[in-house]
């Protein structure tokens, strides 16, 4: 039963218990958490960029669209797989997580950020995890931002990783002076 619900959900189908009956109706797009990014996601893979816009906030549409023709669908078409974790919600804001299976057999998870407004769900942001538990958030509300807090963080990861073999090399030279 349980493998029957993860399938309800993960097609965008949700079960609703009633006397201990079973009923399913479908969610639309914005209706969940859930529902809104697998809609994103099937858009991206056809390429319907569009689509793809649609499941964003309203301010995210309109910041993106002051930028420019940006494609949100980006390499998605690919043939990835992707699974969705249940949705985190906290008052009027949601994290789904989205785990991908890469044509190469390797793993890639991903965290789209929703707001509710309206009584609609709407995506304005992703969080991308990083080695050494760093992440870079891109804010599609203030695209802007995403080019600094990326910068920032990929110069913190190279900090830390100089630190480390740094701390690496003097233990090894420890161990050199120390002999057999």
């Amino acid at each position: 039963m349980k493998t029957i619900k993860l399938l309800l959900l993960l097609t965008g189908f949700g079960a609703v218990g009633y006397a201990g009956v079973s009923v399913v109706r479908a969610h639309t797009p914005g209706d969940t958490p859930l529902s809104t990014v697998r809609a994103f996601l099937d858009a991206c893979h056809r390429h319907d960029a569009p689509g793809a816009m649609q499941m964003l906030t309203p301010e995210a549409r309109a910041e993106l669209h002051k930028i420019g023709n940006i494609d949100v669908t980006g390499k998605a078409g690919s043939s990835e797989m992707f699974t969705l974790s249940h949705a985190r919600i906290h008052n009027d804001l949601a994290t789904v997580a989205v785990h991908f299976e890469n044509s190469d057999g390797s793993r890639d998870t991903i965290y789209c950020l929703l707001r509710q407004e309206q009584a609609r769900w709407g995506i304005f942001g992703m969080r991308i995890p990083l080695p050494m538990n760093e992440s870079i958030t891109l804010n599609f509300e203030h695209p802007g931002d995403a080019f600094g807090s990326a910068m920032g963080t990929a110069l913190d990861y190279v900090g830390k990783a100089f630190t480390q073999i740094g701390s690496e090399m003097q233990q090894a030279g420890s161990r050199l002076k120390a002999g057999p």
